[in-house]
């Protein structure tokens, strides 16, 4: 039961990636709608971006880590690539 509330209504992980050597943790979650999808980005367990009504299907989800473990790129194919300082928390031109 947990699994199908889960799907419903939290979302699932479709890409996880932890940084070296700063230790953070990223995840792009996806939340299935009727016809779209909700994708977020999490850092340390934070929501971090998050938008409403990308197409639905497959989205090409991936997270990349910089040198330092302190900036994460992710690529939504719908949205293109977002960059995040984990130290900062604040989105960063990269």
């Amino acid at each position: 039961m947990k699994d199908v509330f889960s799907f419903w209504f939290v979302g699932e992980e479709v890409a996880c990636q932890d940084s070296f050597p700063r230790y953070h943790k990223a995840c792009v979650v996806s939340l299935f709608g009727f016809g779209d999808q909700n994708v977020s980005l999490k850092i340390d367990d934070s929501t971090v971006y998050h938008v409403n009504d990308c197409p639905g299907g497959n989205l090409n989800e991936r997270i990349q880590w910089d040198s330092t473990g302190r900036i994460v790129t992710f690529h939504v194919d719908a949205l293109g690539n977002k960059s995040y300082d984990a130290d900062l928390k604040i989105e960063v031109n990269h």
